[in-house]
């Protein structure tokens, strides 16, 4: 580790002066003499840009580097070692980072070996805004040059990588690295650094770090963490005597206001005295931002501000100055009414609340001096860039996390840099407005430097256990190895107390079963470990998953989840507690919809982030409207943060599946459906999973009473368009109509057949009748006798594409209750299946449930309607556009073609016209109101009075004829005969194939009807043996039949059409 403090130079670089015509960026003067920075100090010329390379032509914006840029030139871009800047804001520390890159693109060009072409090139900031700032800044500069700009979340990537070429980097770049110091991010900082260095040993030369921050006066011990064997670690200190604008730091004291609960009372106090201190400071009106502790005192203290503008203008016997015309324009065109009457006023406000396009025109008004004072919350201290002359900052608190805590001594600083604009002043003022006992404290703080310290001790635990997942760790000498990496043992006085934090958190590790360590001490992760790793769960939830195994009931187990540790960014605001009451317990003159399980603790009152949580998430399964801007972003997050969370959940469970109770597996399972689709497991609402539906559209139709994929599959393509009204203008190629009816198309539909066999034995059958079951869509199969799982099985999608699912189980020898079969789909909500088969039905080998019908209810409403009819069923008239129509006997028989022995057959042509016919009726409302559900009126009623009390006859096996023509109707009517019984005999028979060359078709062909699925339902394999799965997807039949079963087919025609029908 070197340490090197910007000094003069005496004499030219020697590398620099010799090789003018080579790729290299500045020329340091060759005379001149500079004072050193204890004496008199002058800054250093400036440097200027010569012999550019062409390719780099236009890459920098400006034409000379400043005094910070001319000093670290020769590190950063010269050299190849580590390097760590601190320097005040506003000195053009980011020109580091990109002469950084530019040095790794020379060297893979110019240096044999000098560095992987495929190696990556990683910049770190601790803030979202930074990273979008840099994505903004450099992916138009560098696409100039050929490369990539990619935003990642590193530290999460990171924990996934798998090969050797993910984990090439050659450049870690990090930003504000004095934020170390932050509790809550340092020690993601301190990881991220630390991980991403030991991902090059074994792969050549180590990466190459270069960090900078505005504080940090321990930048040796940085540098020393930094330090790596091959590469050294250089630092550069830069004084305050360095920022382009001269800073003065003031701090007003007042006394009192010291108890808890003042803060709020300081604040409103501080309103009668800011006027006096803004005009005192800054009596030409400059640019002033006051950064204030919540949102609504923003609004107070930016209205104080302006009426004591419009006072001060009065008594010098003025009218009050108007509006400029841009400021006008720009009132005009935000949405805030009160935002807009600041506006008038020649001020603004700037929080995190405000709208994208309020914020967008606030800011650029701001720039182009427009707005003389910007009261902002501290989001603006660490986001975007809007320097001013002086910065205020009106109390050292700030409301978090439900209560007021001191303002971190990081960010004070971070405020304070934004004083000073280079372009417009020479000199800046900051302002602290504290209580009279922190009066030291932050006259200390604004002169001098804050140490920088680790928090990784605090959070440890779980960066331990992805250590251990990633294979960093395998012991107890690795993780003392690595804790020795980080820069927490710089910071640590004795070695001693690191060894025993290292085998305190293995242990905790080892006792929450996350890691297995022998009496070897060596360390090896366990599934659950590598699951909390894998998606980013903290320790503290894993324990809260603990608790959610003991809830059974979807409320508690929701209420549980919301208490997460990764939720406490959404902190609960003071002006979002009314929106959020009416959402959790509406009155009448409110006259919306609650939510589903409403909090009603303190009469309803939202108290926490965790009430503000579980209340945005089911206001969005739901399908609620929450108006506030704010809370919609709120309510995107907490839904990506939850479903993270209960996907982990759900692994979790999944592995000690047989351990939990079977409610908490259901409950879990439909919770995580929920939060994937966006909508509860049994909402109405399934059309809004579709991308080309939104609210509106949704509430259309459920309101139409489509409020179930059954009913969604029943409507056409022109009743849909009838409801759901014109397309837009914008849909040029395809209405949404259209596209309305091919996502339904995809809506999977399933079968679940729970059959009793020999010996207490079951079988369970999944089928996919309909629609597209995605190869990353799991489906989980439960079979649950009470509160004991029987069978719990994770299918695949691209199994049931390709095949039905079956399996054999033991089933209860003495069920006292009645078994359940739920199949949930893992992505898409409104799909789910249950079947229910009595205790009773274990002693009938042969008898059968399925999820499709409900045959007792079959057989009554068809009893009713023929008691109150009396009436011969009479069969639909043939479409006109039936090939045998003419052909039709006026009579209204049913059969009228007579087969080669002279026996009547049933005409398909016929029955497919009819069935045509009929559905296009159903679907456009025509046919009369019917005890028989919708979906089994196009087969007649006598076929269905035989089928049905065959599938109730559970004593003795269907009969083989029966069976095959049953067989014949679920080809011929898909999904909605896909109830009807297969026999015994004929699946233990081969079906004949149509031999290979073989010219001649069926001659029974079979055809569909337009509402029949693709898919077919698999016969049920009665010769698999209990308790075996079929490995291989089971094939469906074929739809050709082959020239040896033709007499067969004939005689199973013969026989229905005679014993059946007739």
């Amino acid at each position: 580790m070197e340490k090197r403090v910007a000094q003069p130079r005496h004499s030219p670089n020697p590398s620099l002066a010799n090789h003018r015509s080579k790729q290299h960026f500045c020329k340091v003067p060759t005379s001149s003499q500079i004072p050193t920075r204890s004496s008199c100090f002058a800054k250093p010329p400036h440097c200027e840009l010569v012999c550019l390379d062409p390719r780099y032509d236009g890459f920098f914006a400006f034409e000379q580097l400043n005094a910070v840029q001319s000093q670290v030139f020769e590190d950063v871009f010269e050299g190849d070692g580590n390097l760590v800047v601190s320097a005040p804001t506003g000195c053009g520390k980011t020109v580091l980072f990109e002469l950084a890159m530019l040095h790794y693109l020379k060297e893979i060009q110019y240096v044999p070996g000098g560095g992987h072409p495929e190696a990556q090139c990683i910049y770190v900031a601790p803030i979202k805004a930074l990273c979008d700032e840099r994505y903004a800044d450099w992916h138009p500069r560098f696409a100039r040059l050929g490369l990539k700009v990619m935003h990642e979340k590193w530290d999460s990537l990171t924990r996934q990588l798998k090969t050797k070429r993910d984990k090439l980097v050659a450049l870690l770049m990090v930003d504000e690295v004095h934020l170390l110091t932050d509790e809550r991010r340092g020690p993601v900082v301190e990881c991220i650094v630390t991980r991403t260095m030991s991902m090059s040993d074994g792969q050549g030369r180590s990466t190459r770090v270069v960090a900078v921050s505005a504080t940090c006066p321990n930048i040796q011990d940085i540098a020393a963490w930094l330090q790596s064997k091959d590469r050294r670690a250089f630092t550069h200190v830069f004084g305050p005597e360095f920022r382009p604008v001269p800073l003065s730091p003031i701090v007003r004291a007042f006394p009192g206001f010291e108890h808890p609960g003042d803060e709020h009372k300081f604040d409103k106090y501080l309103n009668n005295h800011l006027p006096s201190i803004v005009q005192q400071h800054n009596p030409q009106g400059n640019p002033t931002i006051c950064f204030c502790m919540t949102q609504r005192s923003t609004y107070e203290t930016a209205r104080a501000i302006g009426l004591a503008r419009q006072r001060q203008q009065q008594q010098q016997q003025r009218c009050a100055s108007t509006p400029t015309a841009n400021l006008t324009a720009v009132a005009r065109s935000v949405n805030d009414r009160q935002l807009a009457g600041l506006l008038n006023m020649g001020v603004a406000v700037h929080h995190g609340q405000m709208t994208p396009h309020d914020r967008g025109l606030v800011e650029q008004a701001f720039r182009d001096r427009h707005i003389a004072f910007l009261a902002a919350t501290s989001t603006l201290a660490m986001g975007v860039n809007l320097p001013a002359y002086m910065v205020i900052i009106k109390g050292t608190k700030e409301y978090t996390g439900g209560q007021t805590q001191d303002l971190p001594d990081i960010k004070v600083l971070q405020m304070i840099g934004r004083a000073g604009r280079p372009q417009y002043d020479h000199q800046a003022v900051a302002i602290i407005v504290t209580t009279r006992s922190h009066h030291d404290k932050y006259a200390n703080l604004a002169g001098g430097r804050e140490t920088v310290e680790s928090h990784l001790h605090k959070a440890i635990i779980e960066h331990v256990n992805a250590e251990v997942t990633l294979g960093t760790i395998t012991c107890v000498e690795d993780a003392i190895a690595w804790l020795k990496s980080s820069f927490l043992y710089r910071r640590v006085l004795q070695a001693p107390k690191l060894y025993g934090v290292a085998t305190e958190q293995l242990n905790r590790l080892d006792a929450a079963g996350l890691i297995s360590m022998n009496e070897l001490l060596e360390c090896r992760p366990t599934a659950i470990g590598g699951l909390v790793a894998r998606y980013y769960v903290a320790f503290a939830t894993y324990q809260l998953f603990q608790q959610m195994l003991e809830a059974t009931d979807m409320a508690d187990m929701l209420k549980l989840l919301c208490a997460a540790q990764e939720f406490q960014e959404l902190r609960l605001r003071r002006n979002e507690k009314t929106p959020l009451k009416k959402l959790n317990v509406p009155t009448k003159k409110d006259q919306s919809e609650p939510i589903r399980f409403p909090m009603k603790e303190g009469r309803g009152c939202i108290r926490d982030t965790a009430m503000k949580v579980n209340c945005l998430v089911q206001a969005a399964l739901g399908v609620l409207r929450v108006e506030e801007w704010k809370l919609n972003q709120d309510t995107q997050s907490a839904l990506r943060t939850a479903n993270r969370l209960a996907q982990c959940f759900i692994e979790l469970v999944w592995i000690s599946r047989r351990q939990v109770p079977a409610q908490a597996l259901l409950t879990a399972l439909q919770l995580g459906q929920s939060l994937r689709a966006r909508i509860w497991w049994d909402s109405p609402h399934i059309a809004l999973q579709f991308k080309s539906v939104g609210r509106h559209t949704s509430l259309q139709l459920v309101n139409a009473g489509v409020d179930s994929a059954q009913k969604l599959r029943s409507y056409s393509s022109a009743q849909l368009h009838a409801l759901l009204g014109k397309p837009t203008l914008a849909e040029k190629h395809t209405t949404r109509t259209i596209q309305v009816a091919s996502e339904v198309s995809k809506l999977p539909q399933f079968q679940v057949e729970l059959v009793a066999g020999g010996d207490a034995t079951w079988n369970v059958t999944v089928t996919l009748l309909a629609g597209v079951c995605g190869s990353k869509a799991p489906l989980f199969l439960l079979v649950l006798d009470g509160s004991c799982i029987l069978l719990a099985e994770r299918i695949s999608g691209t199994f049931l594409m390709e095949g039905a699912f079956s399996k054999w189980f033991q089933g209860p020898r003495t069920a006292t209750s009645a078994l359940v079969a739920h199949l949930v789909h893992g992505d898409v909500a409104g799909v789910n299946q249950r079947v229910e088969v009595a205790a009773a039905a274990a002693a009938k080998p042969g008898g059968q449930r399925s999820s499709q019908l409900d045959i007792d209810a079959l057989l009554e409403g068809l009893d009713e309607e023929e008691e109150e009819s009396h009436v011969e069923h009479k069969p639909v008239a043939a479409t006109k556009n039936s090939r045998n129509a003419k052909r039709q006997p006026k009579t209204g028989a049913r059969f009228q073609k007579r087969g080669e022995d002279g026996t009547r057959v049933m005409n398909k042509d016929f029955n497919m016209a009819a069935c045509t016919s009929q559905s296009n009726q159903l679907s456009a409302g025509a046919h009369t109101e019917s005890r028989v559900p919708p979906e089994l009126q196009v087969i007649p009623q006598h076929t269905l009075r035989v089928f049905a009390q065959a599938q109730t006859d559970m004593k003795s096996p269907v009969p083989e004829p029966l069976a095959r023509d049953a067989q014949h109707l679920r080809s011929r009517f898909g999904a909605q005969a896909s109830w009807l019984p297969t026999s015994p005999l004929l699946s233990e028979k081969r079906t004949p194939q149509r031999q290979s060359g073989s010219t001649e078709a069926s001659q029974i062909p079979i055809q569909q009807t337009e509402t029949a699925p693709r898919l077919e339902t698999q016969p049920r394999d009665w010769g698999a043996q209990p308790g075996m799965r079929a490995e291989t997807p089971t094939k469906r039949p074929r739809q050709m039949w082959g020239k040896e079963c033709q007499t067969t087919k004939k005689r199973c025609q013969q026989d229905w059409v005679q014993d059946t029908l007739l």
